[in-house]
């Protein structure tokens, strides 16, 4: 992933879509999951993950405004963090 560490002012000689490219380049690449996403991924009710949530209980999540969103990696790190292995 290409890294830009200035402003967008330190930016002003670039070329418009260059400019714009090297921003977009260092945002996540993974979009944000919404709570009906992370429900269906993790096949539970959407009134079951709120709760969770609620009560200090499940993935890591993003609020931003009054939306809830999930982190693909986030989601990814609590599944292996849950992992169970058989025991025989």
């Amino acid at each position: 992933m290409l890294s830009f560490t200035g402003t967008r002012e330190d930016a002003s000689h670039m070329v418009g879509s260059q400019r714009d490219n090297d921003f977009k380049e260092c945002l996540p690449v993974e979009p944000l999951l919404n709570e009906r996403q992370y429900s269906k991924i993790t096949d539970q009710s959407l009134t079951k993950v709120q709760r969770d949530r609620k009560h200090g209980r499940g993935c890591p999540f993003v609020k931003l405004g009054r939306h809830v969103r999930y982190r693909p990696e986030d989601v990814r790190r609590y599944f292996e963090s849950n992992l169970q292995v058989a025991r025989g």
